[in-house]
């Protein structure tokens, strides 16, 4: 296997998990990042104290579903310790609902739905920690790309992406470059390929508070996860140190349930859905924190674009599809994930 130097724009959990695994394969990775590091301190710091500009469903509810658990634990065994070392609660995504049935009723495979319950910053936090302590892969924050190095390879026709060009002017060349950095930063990225992606999308909005035990003890157990309504989506999702969030999630046409951004409105909204009324009873950790989300696809040639509903989702491909880009024939490309 040649080894091979490669760019990761973006240091969320996408890129850092794809710059990890690379590393593990035996490349060499520098990860650009725009946004500053996380604040020294506990996992409540990280939350309430860390800003990422760039991403901004930062502090919006986050769950790793079982597959991305899984492909962590199996690749990046390390992250999970960090995780849990930062509060981060293990979590059995059904558990809740066996809970409601006979006993008798749970498989000994139950287990394959298990994960670590954390807030996205303070597994982000958890994250870079393992990554800045993985040899080969080195950690750029504070730095934007400004555009993508190409040429036009003798006999190719197209052009092939040699690297990154820094805010700065600074000039990164790469074997191959992994953007992770979200959909805004690819939008102005691929035009230098000569190709303009074509984008698809579907957009709602999320209203998400958290709150924490008031009386020192742990979260309640939510039978399920996801309530669907007429026009309304509610999700309830645990979090490490004792916490947990509760989402309101409307189509973002919906100009009416707007007001869901206001506190008040807020809980008075929830109060109309008596199944997740309860978890909106703890001590409240935080305001109403607003989101857009998309379910979007980039479709650009010569250059390989993936877009899918969640973090757990781009991670997972994203890690697996690196290696193989990293080995493959295909110099010159930009694997994308974008989310």
């Amino acid at each position: 296997m040649h080894a091979m130097h490669v760019l990761v724009l973006g240091a969320g959990p996408t890129g850092l998990g794809a710059a990890m695994v690379l590393a593990k394969e035996g490349h060499r990775v520098t990860v650009v990042e725009q946004d500053p590091p996380p604040p020294v301190g506990g996992a409540d710091r990280v939350f309430a104290d860390w800003k990422r500009p760039g991403v901004g469903q930062f502090s919006v509810a986050h769950i790793l579903l079982p597959a991305g658990y899984g492909r962590l634990r199996h690749e990046l065994p390390d992250v999970v310790d960090h995780v849990l070392e930062r509060g981060g609660r293990p979590h059995n995504v059904i558990a809740g609902a066996l809970r409601l049935m006979p006993r008798g009723v749970a498989e000994p495979d139950d287990a394959r739905f298990a994960t670590v319950a954390a807030r996205r910053p303070v597994l982000e936090a958890a994250l870079l920690a393992a990554a800045e302590h993985t040899e080969g892969v080195t950690v750029r924050r504070g730095t934007r790309a400004r555009g993508l190095r190409t040429e036009v390879p003798s006999g190719a026709g197209v052009s092939h992406v040699t690297g990154l060009v820094l805010d700065e002017g600074e000039h990164l060349s790469a074997d191959l470059v992994v953007a992770a950095s979200g959909r805004s930063d690819l939008a102005a990225l691929f035009p230098e390929l000569g190709r303009q992606p074509r984008h698809i999308e579907r957009g709602w909005r999320y209203y998400t508070r958290h709150f924490r035990s008031s009386d020192d003890g742990a979260a309640p157990h939510m039978p399920w996860p996801l309530h669907h309504h007429n026009s309304v989506s509610i999700i309830v999702v645990p979090g490490d140190s004792d916490t947990w969030s509760v989402s309101l999630v409307t189509s973002d046409r919906d100009q009416d349930l707007r007001g869901l951004a206001r506190e008040d409105v807020w809980h008075r909204a929830i109060a109309l859905y008596p199944g997740p009324a309860p978890w909106a009873k703890g001590e409240q950790d935080a305001a109403v924190m607003r989101a857009m989300g998309e379910i979007g696809f980039l479709l650009v040639d010569p250059a390989t674009a993936m877009s899918k509903p969640g973090l757990t989702a781009r991670f997972t491909e994203l890690a697996a599809g690196a290696p193989r880009y990293a080995e493959g024939p295909d110099r010159g490309e930009l694997l994308a994930a974008v989310g």
